[in-house]
């Protein structure tokens, strides 16, 4: 893969799951054990009774002076939620359609459009390339992903536009794909029989208010998700 093709990928929009410490803060989560702090361009995890006086991280967000880390070390929740939003972009606009290989097209009924499956392999050499301690919102690369990479898979299909059989409003796809994905995973992916919602975090009700942060998105929410899997041997 080209090293300008690596240079996109994000940080955070990667298969492994972030760690606790990783997470904006919450009151679930809070106090916080861990004090992460940048050392040699790595964070540094250590678990503290007593994790000493409060200190802040400060980066340039959009032109403005934005705190991506808290007293703890932990990612602020509106740089962190900007940042992810950012590297999804990226990945879907730019790095999917040119790194992405086609490996099938099918029918998917009742739909009349056929659904193309895309695949991408990244080596874990590839993967100690990606920017992981941006400045933006650090993370160290995690140790059980730079030993086997990674995998994607995507699906592509065109349909029109209208109400009518075999296809559908776009609105009724962001309905039924966008917004509560998990839930409605749950209930057309037969490998998925449970899906519940963990942690929610509290966002601005208009964010783009915080500054220019959000200023090209709406309708932004934060939680996470624990889904339950049926799988086959």
């Amino acid at each position: 893969m080209p090293p300008l093709m690596i240079s996109k990928f994000g940080n955070y929009v990667r298969i492994v799951p972030l760690k606790l410490e990783e997470l904006p803060s919450h009151p679930v989560l809070d106090p916080p054990l861990y004090r992460r702090r940048p050392s040699r361009g790595r964070i540094s995890n250590d678990l503290r009774d007593n994790p000493g006086p409060p200190r802040k991280t400060t980066q340039i967000v959009n032109g403005s002076d934005a705190s991506t880390l808290d007293a703890y070390g932990r990612p602020n929740l509106l740089p962190f939620i900007k940042a992810v939003l950012e590297q999804a972009v990226t990945f879907v606009d730019e790095i999917l359609p040119a790194t992405f290989k086609p490996v099938s097209k099918k029918l998917a009924p009742p739909a009349k459009a056929k659904v193309q499956l895309l695949k991408l392999e990244i080596t874990s050499t590839e993967l100690r390339e990606i920017p992981w301690f941006d400045p933006k919102v650090p993370r160290e690369m995690p140790d059980d992903i730079a030993d086997i990479g990674e995998t994607w898979f995507a699906r592509k299909s065109l349909h029109e536009n209208c109400a009518e059989k075999g296809t559908a409003l776009f609105s009724e796809f962001d309905y039924g794909i966008r917004i509560d994905h998990p839930q409605h995973e749950r209930d057309y992916t037969p490998n998925v029989f449970d899906a519940w919602k963990v942690l929610s975090w509290n966002i601005p009700e208009n964010p783009a208010e915080e500054g220019p942060v959000f200023k090209d998105y709406q309708n932004v929410s934060m939680s996470s998700m624990y889904k339950s899997l049926a799988l086959r041997s």
